[in-house]
């Protein structure tokens, strides 16, 4: 039986929890993962060098199905998904499936695959629901809204997609 070792939970060491929690993931394959030139940013991040950035924090987010927030702010909190559960390997596993071209996915990854898309559809609108919700109740409709809007179309721009969701 192998245990996880302990790392103490300081903002720049969540990133080493986060890479042996998705089954020992090195520093250089974070950093093709997100898009960084070298992993030296990411050493620099471990070490304490330098913060982590919100943007390269969603970008983890997005690669890996750790919360942005959890990355950034650990303490005494363990690292968790978007949706306020603890992040485990499956869920790095499940996340990671969504990058595999749907050619290579076999029956069983198609389905993990549309089971999360459905969840993670399910559960994100619910939040903006609650979020435009809110915003309207507070007469901040239109400014919620313009700001999301703006947020998709940066989103689109840093990850590369198309308005059909293609990349």
């Amino acid at each position: 039986m192998t245990s996880t070792p302990k790392i103490v939970l300081i903002p720049h060491n969540c990133l080493k929890l986060l890479r042996v929690t998705c089954g020992d993931l090195t520093q250089a394959r974070l950093a093709e993962m997100i898009g960084l030139k070298n992993f030296r940013s990411l050493t620099n991040i471990e070490n304490g060098r330098h913060p982590l950035s919100r943007r390269l924090a969603a970008r983890i987010e997005a690669e890996t199905g750790a919360s942005a927030l959890s990355l950034m702010n650990p303490q005494g909190v363990p690292l968790e998904r978007w949706t306020k559960r603890p992040f485990s390997k499956a869920d790095y596993d499940r996340t990671r499936a969504y990058y595999l071209p749907s050619t290579k996915r076999d029956t069983e990854d198609e389905e993990m695959f549309e089971k999360a898309v459905k969840d993670d559809a399910t559960a994100y609108g619910e939040k903006m629901a609650s979020l435009i919700r809110c915003a309207h109740r507070r007469h901040k409709l239109f400014a919620v809204l313009a700001t999301l809007d703006y947020m998709i179309e940066e989103l689109a721009e840093d990850f590369g997609l198309t308005e059909d969701g293609s990349v």
